[in-house]
């Protein structure tokens, strides 16, 4: 709607300062970032108090830097910086200008544009900033001394694994190796684990990266519970046999607490499809959802009206959080109601609140199936093959994705203004469909889920193409850019493996994205297979064919 209105405003021919303004911030949050520069441009100076002069050069700035033009950012910005009075203002601005350079590889001005934020208002988080870029430059000791003054535990523990992943990369194995082994337990003992245990198989000691997966098991995230059994696909079978026996043993305890680490430890790391499906029965009967779901009693109100005179699609619609989630089962029931009435978005976090009913100490991959699929839906499996096969890109990333982006949710439309399943921003459409000879989208369109699907298909396989196959970078760049995730892939070294690439993303949300993403692919194939199940005949049949919507597509 603030978009709509900016647009109308736009075609006024007299307006205020405080208009423009307000129009150009609305062009900018939804990315049509040249046209908002060019207000923003006109407005800087302008004496107006309803118009922030730093305010407005820093977002030219953004502009600028959105489109990959560093010099022009960092003059926008260091016009920020001289009109900004707070101290933390201009600190984070001086982070800002540093980016730029750093994306410009120009690393020794990157690093003292870094360190004047430093002394403007230190954080830890910008001494973990500094520290990076000082590793970048090959100047290890510095960036120690930086680190070493961080206050906070979980960011000494981030600054622990940068060295760790510069020692790794510098071939110094066995230090990196002592590193990792000494961050303590917590956000970051796992994800230092599994990275450690990589290093012993690779030294020739799967006993000792064994031993370290056991250690953190419970405390791991999919992402990186699935790096973990990737590796101990590798390992002697006499270690992993060793391993199950004992978890086995403490999943028979008459200890509750006992039992529940032994379960989810198990749960976490077996890699054996039979062994797995055995296991989920056994939590199934320990969390009492081993019986088939029934209809449950709808509490009063609208939903249980309409379900009781047979307007069921209407109770979904009109009363979701009237439908019946009181314990495991009826929230299981609920959720697959859900997902029967083409809403996904509503079922991912039922089957959310069902497990954590349940009982989250346990992975959701230990539960049973009806469970993990309604926390990964495919709502419509032809056309998301169809788009994956038409891009060349893995249709289970194409689904991760989608589902991270959106929850599946077609009309979606974030607080930035990217829109649909693959929440596109309206200039990067423009921009793909242009590349691909395909029509222009407006922005309903990015409502189509077959469109959206179809451009975000395409920036994957491109980004794909970009970084030879590499997932991981891939969709790190989705979230983040495709010259920040270059850095980060420079950072990892070559070969990089998923888990070292994870580990040296420096943004949280991108670290937490991709690893989502990467995550869910892994469910959707384990889930649905190398072909979802569900997907026609006809669809695969069809799906390397170049016909889109509206129009033929050029293809890749």
């Amino acid at each position: 709607m603030a978009f709509r209105a900016a647009r109308a405003l736009q075609e006024e021919t007299s307006l205020s300062a405080e208009e423009r303004w307000l129009v150009g911030k609305a062009l900018y949050r939804h990315a049509l970032y040249s046209e908002a520069r060019s207000i923003f441009e006109r407005l800087y100076g302008v004496a107006d108090r309803a118009v922030p002069s730093w305010q407005v050069a820093f977002l030219a700035g953004r502009c600028d830097f959105r489109q990959e033009r560093w010099d022009e950012a960092i003059a926008w910005y260091r016009k920020a910086h001289a009109r900004r009075r707070s101290a933390e203002g201009r600190a984070e601005i001086l982070v800002h200008i540093a980016r730029s350079y750093e994306l410009s590889d120009r690393l020794e001005e990157a690093v003292e544009a870094a360190r004047q934020a430093m002394a403007t208002r230190t954080t830890d988080d910008r001494r973990l900033f500094l520290a990076r870029l000082r590793l970048r430059l090959d100047q290890p000791d510095k960036a120690a001394a930086g680190l070493a003054k961080i206050r906070g535990r979980s960011r000494r523990a981030r600054g622990e694994i940068l060295v760790a992943l510069y020692d790794l990369r510098a071939g110094r194995q066995q230090a990196a190796r002592v590193r990792l082994g000494g961050i303590p337990r917590g956000s970051w003992s796992a994800p230092a684990a599994v990275i450690a245990a990589g290093i012993s198989f690779d030294a020739g000691d799967p006993g000792a990266a064994m031993e370290l997966l056991d250690r953190e098991a419970i405390s791991m995230a999919p992402f990186w519970s699935d790096r973990a059994r990737a590796l101990m696909d590798r390992f002697p079978v006499e270690i992993v046999d060793a391993w199950r026996t004992g978890c086995a043993e403490e999943a028979g305890s008459p200890d509750q607490r006992l039992r529940r680490r032994a379960l989810a430890r198990w749960a976490q790391l077996e890699i054996d499809r039979e062994q797995l499906e055995m296991l989920r029965s056994v939590v199934a009967r320990e969390v009492g959802v081993d019986r088939p779901l029934e209809v449950p009693v709808f509490p009063p109100g609208l939903a249980g009206d309409l379900w009781s005179v047979g307007l069921t699609t209407e109770a979904v619609r009109w009363d979701p959080g009237g439908m019946p989630n009181g314990d495991v089962s009826q929230a299981i029931w609920t959720a697959q109601r859900f997902i029967e009435r083409q809403t996904p978005w509503q079922a991912i976090p039922t089957a959310d609140a069902a497990w954590r009913m349940a009982g989250s100490d346990i992975p959701t991959r230990g539960y049973p199936l009806v469970l993990q699929e309604a926390l990964h839906p495919l709502p419509d499996p032809d056309l998301v093959w169809r788009s994956a096969v038409r891009n060349q890109v893995p249709w289970a990333a194409l689904s991760g994705v989608a589902r991270e982006e959106s929850r599946w949710n077609p009309t979606v439309v974030s607080r930035v203004g990217a829109r649909g399943l693959m929440q596109l921003m309206p200039s990067t459409a423009v921009a793909v469909a242009d590349t691909n000879r395909w029509p222009i989208p407006d922005l309903d369109d990015l409502f189509d889920p077959q469109i959206s699907l179809d451009l975000g298909g395409s920036e994957i396989s491109r980004l794909l193409s970009v970084f030879e196959g590499q997932l991981a970078p891939a969709v790190a760049a989705y979230n983040a850019g495709e010259s920040q995730s270059k850095i980060w892939l420079d950072q990892c070294g070559t070969p990089c493996r998923p888990e070292v690439f994870v580990g040296n993303i420096t943004f949280s949300a991108t670290s937490t994205y991709t690893q989502d993403v990467l995550a869910a692919a892994d469910v959707y194939v384990n889930l649905y297979g190398a072909v979802p199940r569900a997907v026609s005949a006809r669809a695969v049949g069809s799906g390397s064919g170049v016909g889109r919507g509206r129009a033929a597509s050029s293809g890749r």
